[in-house]
């Protein structure tokens, strides 16, 4: 098992954030166990489980703008650097345009944004916690953070109506811990939390332009090819060794 764990609070002191139910003593700064940590206090971001090398790249301007790209990422360090500072600006939909499949955070001063993809293959939860927010990509570490119990009313949605994800909303398998919407972003100033859309809609009540097949088809199967690509570019690991075979 892997995920990303942050957290971000109301004030610039240390965190106390260590594993299920665990907390640090007071003005101890402690961290999740078997974590690596990308940046710090007082909104630090951490690697936890088995990621490789390859897979955890932070590209930074300063100490105070950065950001973390985990997973498989066909952009190069200056491609995240140019997507960092238009960031900066708010514009958060080019930073799910790169191939591949991956989760970014941005930092910049004491705003942090957390981008969710669009489909929610690689989904962004968090909790209220401490007097600000801890997110992750797993549920499982933030119910273990707050010792949250189960949802009874979550279950039994998803056992009512498995094909429809509009009765479960934003909720998860835990109270307190929540979902971030596919095509949504987490932002975070100072601990304030703010759940925010960078996908346009389109209206329903206005019916959507033609669309020729062929373009469509065109720019499916170049993204795919993309995609695959950049799986396949990426190092391969055999277990136990450091030889790296290459592309299979």
């Amino acid at each position: 098992m892997r995920w990303l764990v942050g957290w971000s609070s109301t004030t610039a002191g240390p965190v106390a954030f260590e594993s299920a139910g665990a907390m640090g003593g007071e003005g101890e700064t402690v961290h999740p166990v078997g974590s690596q940590l990308l940046w710090g206090d007082p909104d630090p971001l951490w690697a936890v489980g088995d990621w490789r090398p390859d897979e955890v790249r932070v590209v930074k301007v300063d100490d105070h703008t950065r950001i973390a790209v985990l997973g498989v990422c066909g952009a190069s360090d200056e491609q995240l650097r140019v997507g960092l500072f238009a960031a900066r600006g708010g514009a958060l939909r080019h930073l799910t345009n790169w191939p591949g499949s991956y989760t970014a955070v941005v930092q910049v001063g004491r705003r942090v944004m957390v981008i969710g993809d669009l489909a929610g293959a690689r989904p962004v939860f968090y909790t209220p916690w401490a007097g600000g927010t801890a997110y992750a990509t797993a549920a499982l570490p933030l119910a273990d953070l707050i010792e949250a119990n189960l949802d009874v009313g979550h279950l039994a949605a998803l056992l009512a109506t498995p094909d429809v994800p509009e009765a479960l909303h934003d909720s998860t398998p835990y109270q307190g811990v929540r979902r971030i919407p596919p095509g949504h972003a987490l932002i975070l100033r100072a601990g304030a939390r703010e759940i925010a859309g960078y996908e346009a809609v389109a209206s329903l009540a206005v019916g959507a332009g033609p669309v020729d097949p062929d373009t469509a088809v065109s720019g499916v199967r170049d993204a795919l090819v993309d995609a695959v690509r950049t799986r396949l570019a990426a190092p391969r690991h055999v277990p136990g060794t450091d030889l790296d075979p290459g592309p299979v």
